[in-house]
């Protein structure tokens, strides 16, 4: 992308510049900007269309606008990326025996729909609000893993990609302060359709790559996650992106390592909170029984000397 920049200025600075709408430079932006995936994609069998959406670059003083409005310093790699095209979209559909069916999708959102989510909440408003799903995950024992950002003002969250019908890839500061400038190290991070954040990349150099390597297949971001892709993706994976499908089975078989969750205990005493009679049966006691008097048997001579006396 920096070489795409140098390569554009400097034509655009000789003057001898061709015009934008030329096939020639059209190629050319494609080419660079892809990494080559629409001339693969084009040589592939039953892909009967490639469509790349126009695209212009964005000046410096619209960057700064953006930095200046949200307090974020944009990346140095995000910002070459602006200076080359405004957002990027690029849809590729198969031909089969049922009919034309969408495919792949391959998309960054143009720097106006760079737009914000969550943000700060009222402390004394007791409404419910995204900042009652972060969790106490500073409290865990946690390894090297990258922590989760928070739906609250300790990160600033902005969609960088719309999944249609799985979720958001979202550009993510992470310890934020209020009313000062975030740095420009955010992460890529996924949110799912359930809230559910997956770590992608470490900047958007590597994201760029990584979906680019995916040719933008349905559900590719769920690679990265616990659940995984379903059985009509994993089709899809097998006709363009076997050696990928492999890596992850592969990976899978060592998911306890790879995508291990510590476990919380719960540590809550039901019997201490919840106080009542109990329902166990107490046997009394035996009463105290008064001895009996015990007859002795008396001969027979015994009686008759009594009954004479009488």
């Amino acid at each position: 992308i920096l070489l795409l920049n140098r390569y554009v200025m400097s034509e655009a600075a000789s003057g001898d510049a061709p015009e934008a709408s030329t096939e020639d430079t059209y190629k050319l932006l494609i080419n660079q900007i892809t990494l080559g995936l629409v001339e693969w994609l084009k040589k592939q069998p039953n892909v009967c269309s490639v469509k790349v959406s126009d695209f212009s670059p964005l000046s410096r003083n619209a960057i700064n606008a953006w930095e200046q409005k949200h307090m974020c310093l944009l990346p140095d790699d995000l910002k070459s990326f602006y200076r080359s095209v405004d957002g990027f979209t690029l849809n590729w559909s198969v031909n089969d025996s049922s009919g034309v069916i969408n495919v792949g999708r391959v998309a960054i959102n143009s720097i106006e729909n760079l737009v914000k989510v969550a943000g700060k909440y009222d402390q004394s408003d007791f409404s419910i609000s995204l900042g009652d799903l972060d969790s106490d995950e500073e409290l865990l024992p946690h390894d090297d893993r990258p922590r989760k950002p928070k739906f609250n003002e300790k990160s600033r969250i902005f969609v960088i990609d719309q999944v249609p019908g799985y979720g958001r890839v979202c550009l993510t500061y992470k310890n934020t302060r209020a009313e000062t400038p975030a740095g420009p190290n955010p992460e890529i991070w996924f949110l799912d359709r359930s809230l559910s954040w997956h770590y992608l990349a470490p900047d958007f150099s590597c994201y760029f790559r990584l979906m680019i390597m995916h040719i933008g297949l349905p559900e590719w971001h769920f690679l990265f996650t616990r659940m995984g892709i379903s059985n009509g993706a994993r089709q899809w994976f097998n006709c363009f992106c076997p050696t990928r499908l492999s890596i992850d089975e592969a990976d899978r078989e060592n998911q306890d390592d790879i995508f291990d969750v510590p476990a919380v205990s719960c540590k809550f005493d039901v019997s201490r909170v919840i106080k009542g009679k109990s329902r166990t049966k107490t046997t009394p006691a035996p009463l105290a029984q008064k001895p009996k008097k015990t007859v002795t048997p008396q001969s027979k001579s015994n009686r008759v000397s009594s009954a004479s006396k009488k």
